[in-house]
């Protein structure tokens, strides 16, 4: 069977054990699929023709949409998410392309509660342009229970209006992410931020291609705020009020964005130290400003490219100056990398470990300055570490003693300095390469290690360990 719609896009075929059409017989959540031969959507029959008829083929590339339950008794369409990727062509047409289906199919629309509008990550491509605040407008009048909406790889841009003309009451959502794009504009971001009253998750994904001001008075209200990129791509929020504000989720990939080294490799400076206003100012205001909300922070250093670009003995990092930004801190995550070797280049025993690259005590290092400068309200903190072992072997990175390297962390998480300590919970992640025996990882050796150097925690009760092994 196949249902046609127009030239290009066709329904294709089902197999015998999916020829079966929906019927009163069928379990409630269970959905019958279609696949269109380009393999983008899976849509139930009568949502593929309420696509196909509001949308020229041309336009629909693809546009998939999860349908996660079918009432047959109710005739309606429940569903829990629309994904869309335009094809490429004109960008403003293709966000219109969504309206015209979503004003076709508004029974559908009102189903709505996730959006993700998304273009795909090829700078070949027309860039996929929503124009805030009148696209998002829409959105707010013709979905009316979203709640969670997703803009990936796109162009964010301002436009002019006239005044009086749409609805400013922000509308209730529970997450806003905007992921990687392609340019985003300051007046833009804040047209979000206004538009939408975020109760639960802030998530910036930011590429180095932000142009970003300050927020004057905007008041956002979300529990938690997360960041993922380049600290020197931080956006200033300072400006903006979080009343409701709680958690800071940091995912520092890399202190600057590509953009700063092509500037120092243009003017043939051959450093990776990044001048400190460009990699701490944004997110030092930020807490300087916000901080005494926080009651949680976690900071994901695993991905950290040179430990010279740490600049750790700055006193400008508002992340080193704790008790001063979040002096009501309770809960510090604190993710991060060590490599060790083992010792001898046959040694395949993880007892062997003896050395830890001069990388990995760098970073160890910057986790126990953010720990020494911890309120004395602290009561929890988690350190998650994703230990990597190589066989011992010449050349690559310098090494040190293991437990040299460690040493500033196990300083830094002296009980006595910290009276409101509930517990200190490490998760050892170990990854054993292929280089090492699968049984090696019965040795547990992170276990031995960790208690070995905090034991004066242990004998508090004040140490919890956990360790999961990945054998590559």
């Amino acid at each position: 069977m196949g249902i046609s719609s127009g030239p290009g896009l066709m329904v294709s075929s089902l197999h015998p054990s999916e020829t079966d059409s929906h019927s009163a017989q069928d379990v409630e959540g269970q959905v019958e699929k279609y696949r269109f031969n380009n393999s983008w959507a899976m849509l139930p029959p009568e949502l593929v023709h309420a696509c196909l008829s509001a949308l020229p083929p041309s336009d629909l590339h693809p546009c998939s949409v999860v349908c996660r339950s079918w009432r047959p008794h109710a005739q309606r369409l429940s569903f829990k998410s629309v994904a869309l990727s335009p094809s490429p062509v004109i960008g403003e047409d293709r966000f219109l392309s969504f309206r015209y289906f979503v004003e076709d199919a508004n029974h559908i629309a009102r189903s709505i509660l996730q959006l993700s509008l998304t273009n795909s990550w090829s700078m070949d491509r027309t860039k996929l342009a929503v124009k805030t605040p009148l696209g998002i407008a829409w959105l707010v009048s013709a979905l009316p229970h979203l709640q969670h909406l997703v803009l990936q790889y796109m162009t964010l841009t301002t436009c002019q209006y006239q005044s009086g003309t749409l609805d400013t009451s922000p509308k209730e959502i529970r997450s806003l992410r905007v992921l990687d794009p392609f340019q985003a504009t300051a007046g833009a971001i804040e047209d979000l931020l206004r538009r939408f009253s975020i109760q639960e998750v802030l998530d910036f994904r930011l590429g180095t291609c932000l142009q970003y001001d300050n927020e004057p008075g905007i008041q956002v209200h979300c529990r938690s705020i997360r960041y993922d990129g380049p600290l020197s791509c931080f956006p200033d929020l300072s400006h903006a009020s979080f009343p409701r504000l709680r958690e800071l989720v940091v995912f520092l990939k890399q202190i600057a964005g590509d953009h700063h080294f092509d500037a120092i490799r243009i003017a043939g400076i051959y450093s990776y130290r990044i001048s400190s206003n460009t990699h701490h100012g944004n997110m030092s205001k930020f807490l300087y400003v916000h901080g005494h909300q926080l009651q949680q922070i976690t900071i994901d250093f695993t991905t950290i490219l040179r430990p010279e670009q740490l600049d750790i003995q700055h006193d400008g990092w508002a992340i080193f100056d704790l008790s001063q930004a979040c002096p009501s801190l309770q809960t510090l995550h604190l993710h991060f990398r060590i490599n060790f070797k083992l010792a001898g280049a046959g040694g395949v025993d993880l007892g062997s470990i003896q050395t830890c690259d001069i990388e990995s005590s760098h970073t160890v290092e910057c986790i126990a300055r953010i720990l020494q400068s911890a309120p004395s309200t602290l009561r929890q903190v988690q350190l998650k570490i994703s230990a990597y072992y190589d066989k011992g072997r010449q050349g690559g990175m310098p090494q040190i003693d293991a437990s040299q390297g460690i040493a500033p962390l196990v300083h830094a998480l002296n009980p006595d300095a910290l009276p409101a300590l509930e517990y200190v919970h490490v998760l050892f992640r170990e990854t054993l390469q292929h280089l090492i025996p699968a049984e090696s990882a019965t040795y547990r050796w992170g276990r031995t290690f960790m208690l070995k150097h905090f034991a004066t925690l242990e004998e508090r009760g004040l140490f919890k360990y956990t360790e999961d092994t990945l054998v590559s």
